[in-house]
């Protein structure tokens, strides 16, 4: 490990693709190895597992020097100094060495603490070892459901395990039939509320790392239900208390808060959805700490930073596990059967930001009808750049008229794919209605894993 090959790496990939940057400085191997420049061992029997490492720190004392490979690195000091082989075996022994992240363990009280237990405690460091290297290697695969193996470990903190579903669960054309009273005998605006609390409570999930959806209804806890964006669900989840009170333990609130929103998009003249039970309810809301939903209608619309908020849009929409096409009927969803009043986020509509909103009058519609007009509407009118006067909230303007659209609205104007799809759903409402329930079942169910890619819905 001399830094790196002083006659180049060879040819690149695009030159020579069976065998791209080879490397110029011999075989590669023994003491033709060139890496980052570190070039020490360990501890005297690198290829022992044992404590060495953590008694070296307490043992000695270390100097830092510029090792062969040009970079800083730490070597002990004394006539007892320990060596370790060449890497070759073609040269003497040479002293082991450390980073200065190694040393810095030894300056600071807590860390040294801990390299005096492990040093003495062979049992204890291969514990704790095997239960950091379980967390470093599965913490991206989500809840242990999605693990193949029967004899992977229990449920782990990281993993932010949910308690066991119901025994018995209710009877869910039941609960539907309660739903259904409530929106009968609504105004307009339970549809609003109960589409906009499903989808803020699904659109939490990261295909990243399989952590968020709605299963455990974390909404109703901290952090989540002090979001920004979540103002107002409280509401919802008020109105939905006597379902929950009345069918007890067998309905789940996450199971509550999906079918309410299945049942509001079918009541503002969706297609029928189905619905898969059997959720559960998290008793806190960890776990969500860093699922703040990255599109909540905000990005910015300045030139300079278009492209930058485009590719957010897009990373953002592949993390939900959604296609652009899916993302783009639910954001239109959105827009024809959101919230009223006090909303924030994409399942708001538009001109519900407007000030007078606040004071209770209702300058636009409350009548719910899932349709394209978001896309038509988007199409057919120029817009410019508008601030809510009391708010200073950023927004797009019909020109002329009293029509509103959110920054991240208007990019779909901006992208040649996004437009694309806008057009397709403004000459076809059968079409946006038929991807929107997919695309609402298929969000509402992502976080029901069975395995490593099974889905206990399907």
């Amino acid at each position: 490990t001399h830094g790196a090959c002083p006659a180049g790496a060879g040819p690149s990939p695009k030159e020579d693709p069976v065998n791209p940057w080879p490397g110029l400085c011999g075989s590669g191997k023994g003491y033709d190895a060139f890496t980052s420049g570190f070039e020490f061992a360990f501890t005297t029997y690198p290829t022992t597992w044992d404590l060495e490492y953590f008694n070296n720190l307490i043992n000695f004392d270390w100097q830092v020097h510029l090792g062969p490979g040009g970079r800083f690195q730490w070597k002990p000091i004394g006539i007892d100094a320990p060596t370790a082989p060449a890497n070759d075996g073609r040269y003497p022994r040479r002293y082991i060495g450390a980073l200065t992240s190694d040393i810095a363990l030894t300056k600071d009280e807590a860390y040294m603490k801990l390299v005096k237990l492990y040093a003495s405690d062979q049992k204890l460091f291969n514990s704790t070892w095997s239960h950091v290297w379980y967390k470093l290697t599965t913490r991206d695969m989500g809840p242990r459901t999605r693990c193949s193996n029967d004899d992977a470990p229990p449920p782990q903190w990281f993993q932010y395990p949910l308690p066991d579903p119901p025994a018995r669960l209710a009877n869910f054309e039941e609960v539907k039939q309660k739903l259904e009273e409530v929106l009968d005998d609504d105004t307009g605006e339970a549809i609003g509320m109960f589409t906009r609390l499903a989808w803020q409570c699904s659109s939490t999930f990261r295909s990243t790392d399989y952590l968020g959806g709605c299963n455990g209804a974390r909404i109703r806890f901290s952090p989540q239900k002090d979001w920004a964006v979540n103002i107002n669900v409280v509401s919802a989840i008020d109105t939905l208390e006597p379902i929950k009170e009345e069918f007890g333990e067998s309905l789940s609130w996450a199971d509550l808060i999906i079918l309410a929103g299945n049942t509001a998009l079918e009541k503002a003249g969706g297609k029928s959805l189905k619905f898969c039970g059997g959720r559960t309810d998290a008793t806190e809301g960890k776990g969500s700490e860093h699922l703040h939903p990255k599109i909540s209608g905000k990005f910015s619309d300045s030139l300079v930073q278009l492209k930058d908020s485009m590719v957010q849009l897009k990373d953002s929409i592949a993390i939900l596990s959604l296609t652009q096409r899916e993302f783009a009927a639910l954001n239109g969803a959105g827009y024809s059967v959101g919230d009223l009043r006090d909303c924030d986020g994409l399942f708001c509509r538009r001109n519900s930001f407007q000030t007078a909103v606040a004071n209770y009058e209702r300058p636009y519609s409350t009548t719910s009808n899932l349709s394209n007009i978001f896309f038509l509407t988007l199409l057919s009118e120029r817009w410019d750049k508008y601030t809510i006067p009391d708010t200073g909230k950023q927004m797009y303007k019909a020109r002329g008229k009293d029509q509103l659209m959110l920054p991240t609205d208007f990019l779909f104007l901006l992208d040649p794919e996004l437009l694309a799809i806008v057009q397709d759903f403004a000459a076809d409402n059968d079409l946006f209605l038929s991807v929107v329930a997919s695309a609402w079942t298929k969000l509402s169910n992502v976080d029901r894993f069975k395995g490593p890619t099974g889905n206990v819905c399907d």
